[in-house]
């Protein structure tokens, strides 16, 4: 049940990036003073905030804008580590010292510190943080593809393609790349829930989206001060997180027992 609840979660996660705006129409800045802190209604199925502001709608604007930048991230960030790894794997000698070093250097910063000043240096709009993601990310791709590229390229089905004169990136597409998707393909499931969880925190620290921007962390840092008198404030932000983050997190999970990893 608690898998389905999860992936049933990230389905409507994802419908709200595609669909934000036929979605809810309503504009998610628009303020109302006069319905400020009102309880769930009609209207307003998740009440309204502290400056009269739909929170159901922030919430579905809030999704398309984490999910987007999480879901580029990853992306860019296994276009770059993998690119990283295979190349350290292949040619070996300077070029794997070199890339192992940059790796390990990487690895020396903690996450979140990392992707702090990296905003900081590249903004905090979503192409600053969509980059900050990314060079905190690609180490963990690039370790992966280098451990798993190594036993790829000793396989008996590489060498015949090799002997075959095939181009090497026709080897290590057609050959390499089939045996490191599945589990690339689970590590980045898991990376976009923590890109997602990033994001949240560096909004809720208020180092993220600059308001009135809609963004999930932020709503959960407004809705901590108005807690007492407007509960649904914090309880909806946190729940969205929560479950895209699990329905992320058992996808990538489904396809690693499906691949008998």
């Amino acid at each position: 049940m608690a898998p389905r609840l999860s992936a049933v979660s990230l389905a409507v996660a994802v419908t709200a990036v595609l669909v934000a705006p036929e979605l809810v129409p309503t504009d998610p800045l628009r303020q109302s003073l006069a319905d400020a802190l009102s309880p769930p209604s009609l209207d307003a199925p998740f009440g309204r905030d502290h400056l009269g502001r739909c929170v159901a709608t922030r919430l579905v604007y809030g999704a398309r804008l984490s999910l987007a930048i999480g879901l580029g991230a990853t992306l860019s960030a296994v276009a770059i580590g993998v690119s990283l790894g295979l190349a350290s794997a292949r040619l070996g000698g300077v070029v794997d010292a070199v890339i192992d070093r940059a790796i390990d250097i990487a690895y020396g910063f903690p996450g979140l510190l990392l992707v702090m000043v990296l905003a900081t240096l590249f903004g905090s709009g979503p192409v600053g943080l969509t980059a900050a993601l990314t060079l905190a990310a690609w180490p963990d791709y690039a370790r992966l593809t280098r451990l798993l590229g190594r036993a790829q390229l000793a396989r008996a089905h590489v060498e015949a393609a090799r002997l075959m004169a095939l181009p090497e990136l026709v080897v290590l597409y057609r050959h390499v790349w089939p045996g490191l998707a599945p589990q690339i393909a689970s590590l980045a499931s898991f990376g976009v829930g923590q890109a997602i969880l990033t994001i949240s925190a560096l909004g809720f620290l208020g180092l993220g989206l600059r308001p009135p921007t809609p963004e999930w962390g932020a709503m959960v840092a407004e809705g901590l001060s108005h807690w007492h008198e407007a509960p649904w404030m914090l309880v909806a932000p946190v729940t969205a997180i929560a479950l895209t983050v699990l329905g992320l997190q058992a996808v990538a999970g489904r396809r690693r027992a499906l691949d008998g990893g």
